[in-house]
């Protein structure tokens, strides 16, 4: 079983890199605890209403659009496709309204662009293989149930422990909350119905260095 890492695309590697903003004085909520340490395990969440203002980077309006923070948007494409293909592991879709579009390329569609949904990612039971991936932080791992070690320094790989996985097709793993983890069929609905702006690294080698000078 093969995993995958979903990463924000950039103009020089996709078609259709598109990011959004949430603007200023949004709404937030309570970040996640884990209910077992009381440690954070999400970023604070967006809270309607839900504005936004796109940033097209090339040629074309994205199926996924990207900011920092948990929440990501999805077209109305993406929507109904990943609905017929029964995926799971992305909870919210609620409608979201584009007061705004910044365009970086010449190239850039004028067209208004398509409606927009927000979504975030699920928690999932799947873990993340501590050992296996490589990772280093500030010490052993100090809580069975989020698998925090505190300050996450580094990790060889990322590779997920399915013991406990239910299906999700998109999932944070515990061990590893900060990325967005795939499985295969998700990899397969991106290559089949070519939903632009997905980057999908496989896991084993999807490495990195917080503090490469330590």
């Amino acid at each position: 079983m093969q995993f995958f890492v979903l990463k924000r695309g950039t103009a020089e590697i996709v078609s259709a890199c598109t990011e959004f903003s949430k603007g200023s004085n949004y709404n937030q909520g309570e970040a996640r605890k884990c209910p077992a340490c009381g440690r954070f395990i999400s970023m604070l969440p967006w809270l309607p209403p839900y504005l936004a203002e796109l940033e097209l980077l090339s040629t074309a309006y994205g199926d996924m659009a990207f900011a920092p923070g948990n929440e990501f948007l999805v077209s109305e494409r993406f929507k109904c496709l990943f609905h017929e293909q029964d995926l799971k592991g992305l909870e919210g879709f609620h409608p979201v309204e584009i007061v705004k579009v910044k365009r970086r390329s010449r190239q850039a569609p004028r067209t208004p662009p398509p409606p927009y949904y927000v979504v975030r990612a699920v928690r999932s039971r799947a873990a993340i293989d501590i050992e296996q991936s490589g990772m280093e932080g500030d010490g052993p791992v100090q809580c069975q149930e989020c698998l925090s070690f505190g300050l996450l320094k580094r990790a060889r790989r990322v590779i997920v422990d399915p013991t406990d996985w239910a299906g999700e097709d998109l999932f944070y793993a515990r061990g590893l909350c900060g990325l967005i983890i795939a499985s295969e069929r998700f990899k397969f609905f991106c290559d089949t119905f070519r939903i632009t702006n997905a980057v999908l690294f496989p896991a084993e080698s999807y490495h990195f260095d917080f503090y490469p000078e330590k």
